[in-house]
């Protein structure tokens, strides 16, 4: 039997409590997602390859079902290759 998990998300920074994961994705890792791919090399070298999004999940311990939240980092110069 399942019990439930106490899992908490708040709604303003994002952050999920407990976490038992995080990964990041900067610009760079989003190759073949956006068309103008000049462009995309570009934002990455100007920008320093800057951070586009990062993932705080739970995952209870003997299971394969997982959820959490996407932080996505405002960046307006990205419209340019989208």
């Amino acid at each position: 039997m399942r019990l439930p998990e106490g899992v908490m998300i708040d709604g303003r920074s994002g952050q999920v409590t407990p976490t038992t994961g995080r990964y990041t994705k900067r610009l760079s890792e989003l190759t073949g997602i956006f068309q103008d791919v000049s462009a995309l090399e570009k934002l990455v070298k100007e920008q320093n390859d800057p951070l586009v999004y990062e993932v705080l999940e739970y995952r209870k311990e003997g299971s394969d079902i997982f959820f959490g939240t996407t932080i996505v980092e405002p960046d307006k110069s990205m419209e340019s290759i989208s």
